[in-house]
């Protein structure tokens, strides 16, 4: 088996857990309150603007990560902290390196970075040095000639990834690439505009897409016959996972809402003291979540049963979308333009 590196409520009295989770309600019920924990904090600091190859590629800037839970062979500061160097590459652009607007990230088993570039339709490969790699336009198989604004991308067992997105004029499709960027097949999906995110159960490799606009989650099958729908009666967020158990994970309000793989509510965590303004979400091999919390600055981690662990990234004035690699690493996308590599968030 594959595993990824990933209002007052009165009615029917809703349970809390010390450990943060809410169990009580669907997400259209808000919780009334919330516990959070304490923990050590790691710190990153603000990059350096990103300079030019004489050959037209950005070339990635490197800063002090000092990671206060991890330990490993890197010098250690003179207060006892391993610093290890983080990577920051991109900005905005067209050129080979930059973005007009990242949407989406994973990570390959091969530690290759793909980026989905909504605006240039497209998708960067990186290294985990930052260095560019290549890009593939987003086109779509059996349609000759059309080019798909790409929404999200996620990643099944064998390192293909599968682009959700829109061509212009035609309608809305989910695309696999193979990681060398050949469209290998195509479905159609219904949605009312750009809003949709995606992700991959490795257990069946069912693709799992979430339309913000029609506020509904559809579950297909990977040749994109429809397995099921769920959530058209509350809000869907377009950031979405699924973890290792195949339970979906979606961030909405102040909240990581959890669904198990046919779209059963099980039940929430995060809230206002945890949690400010989720955006991107990922799960790791060990059922880790990781969410960007825009609002708060940072990028938090929670168990498979959202329970508060530490914050892995602060300072991170416009996080957007995270993923992890096979290593440890943690890759997080920023509005404008730029990428950040951690080397650990373990």
């Amino acid at each position: 088996m594959c595993l990824s590196y990933i209002k007052i409520v009165h009615v029917c009295s809703p349970t809390f857990q010390s450990t943060g989770v809410y169990t009580g309600h669907s997400p259209s019920e808000r919780p009334w309150r919330y516990w959070t924990d304490t923990a050590a904090v790691v710190t990153a600091v603000q990059e350096p603007a990103n300079t030019t190859s004489s050959t037209g590629a950005v070339e990635p800037t490197r800063s002090v990560h000092a990671a206060l839970h991890t330990s490993g062979t890197a010098d250690e500061t003179a207060g006892g902290e391993v610093t290890r160097q983080s990577v920051t590459f991109g900005g905005i652009g067209s050129g080979p390196g930059q973005f007009a607007r990242p949407t989406g990230v994973v990570v390959s088993s091969t530690s290759k970075i793909f980026v989905a570039d909504y605006t240039n339709h497209r998708v960067q490969v990186h290294n985990m040095d930052g260095a560019y790699v290549r890009h593939f336009p987003t086109a779509v198989p059996r349609m000759a000639g059309e080019i798909m604004l790409p929404h999200d991308i996620a990643i099944d067992c064998q390192d293909n990834l599968w682009v959700v997105g829109t061509v212009v004029f035609v309608g809305h499709r989910v695309v696999q690439y193979n990681r060398n960027g050949q469209g290998l097949t195509m479905f159609k999906i219904q949605s009312d505009r750009f809003c949709n995110g995606i992700a991959v159960d490795l257990r069946n490799d069912r693709i799992v897409v979430a339309s913000q606009d029609s506020g509904k989650v559809e579950i297909f099958q990977s040749d994109g016959s429809l397995v099921g729908t769920f959530g058209e009666n509350f809000s869907v967020s377009r950031n979405i996972a699924v973890n290792i158990k195949g339970n979906i994970l979606m961030s909405y309000s102040s909240f990581v809402h959890v669904y198990n793989g046919i779209g059963q509510f099980l039940f929430s965590f995060g809230g206002r003291g945890s949690l400010a303004s989720p955006r991107g979400i990922c799960t790791d091999s060990s059922g880790h979540v990781l969410v960007a919390d825009r609002k708060n600055k940072r990028v938090s981690m929670f168990t498979s049963h959202g329970r508060f662990v530490r914050h892995v990234a602060n300072g991170l004035k416009t996080v957007n979308y995270v993923a992890v690699g096979p290593e440890g690493q943690l890759v997080v996308t920023n509005t404008i333009g730029t990428i950040t590599i951690y080397p650990s968030y373990r």
